[in-house]
């Protein structure tokens, strides 16, 4: 932003207060999904202890004197629990990122075209500069699905905002009206994901870590049992 800004030599003092809201109000959004995710992060992490209780537990209750296919057995049971656990792991992160991915930034473009504008530039120009200074950055806001449009300097082709230029409104004010809808709808995406979170959550826990600890502590305590017996 600040590299754009010596760019284009400034910009509405009154764009540049309101891009600093806009992503204090951001950092919000993203505190929370990080907390969430965290918290929920803790506790299927504990759940998915379980098959490792029920091998301590299945190991402990073994006699010395058991006999070798019960020990067989057992080992056939951890192995699968291993390879159960591990897929659980696998797809929980990939849950994990998929409710951290949403929070995205992506108005933080459309309100740096705006700032371009306001100070001068000509609207294709302003997307030039917007390209070149978010550069690799666009990534990490979100905005590489856009960034060709802003490069070629037709980020406002879009029907909504054609139709607000159409109908006399000044660009700036049509590209800092977009900003808000696509914060608001990246926010409530990005909150939405972190509530589906837990539901999702239970297809690992039901699929993989339940059959694991099944596998790792009912079986093996059974035949563990049995030995005793």
């Amino acid at each position: 932003g600040l590299q754009l800004i010596r760019r284009v030599g400034g910009g509405n003092a009154t764009l540049l207060h309101g891009l600093a809201e806009a992503m204090a109000q951001h950092a919000v959004v993203v505190r929370r999904v990080s907390s969430i995710v965290a918290g929920t992060r803790v506790t299927s992490g504990v759940l998915s202890l379980l098959p490792v209780v029920g091998m301590l537990a299945a190991v402990g209750m073994l006699p010395a004197s058991a006999h070798p296919s019960s020990v067989v057995a057992m080992g056939v049971c951890f192995g699968l629990a291993v390879t159960l656990m591990a897929l659980g792991r696998w797809w929980r992160s990939r849950l994990f990122r998929w409710a951290s991915s949403g929070a995205l930034a992506r108005f933080v473009v459309y309100e740096l075209v705006a700032i371009a504008v306001s100070a001068g530039a000509p609207p294709t120009y302003a997307g030039r500069l917007v390209a070149e200074a978010v550069g690799e950055s666009a990534l990490l806001l979100g905005a590489e699905d856009i960034m060709p449009s802003v490069a070629r300097g037709r980020l406002w082709q879009s029907s909504g905002m054609r139709f607000a230029m159409d109908a006399g409104a000044p660009l700036v004010d049509v590209l800092r009206a977009e900003a808000r809808r696509v914060q608001r709808d990246d926010e409530a995406d990005a909150l939405r994901r972190v509530q589906e979170l837990d539901g999702r959550l239970l297809l690992p826990l039901g699929l993989c870590d339940l059959p694991a600890f099944f596998s790792s502590g009912v079986i093996p305590t059974v035949l563990a049992a049995w030995q005793m017996w």
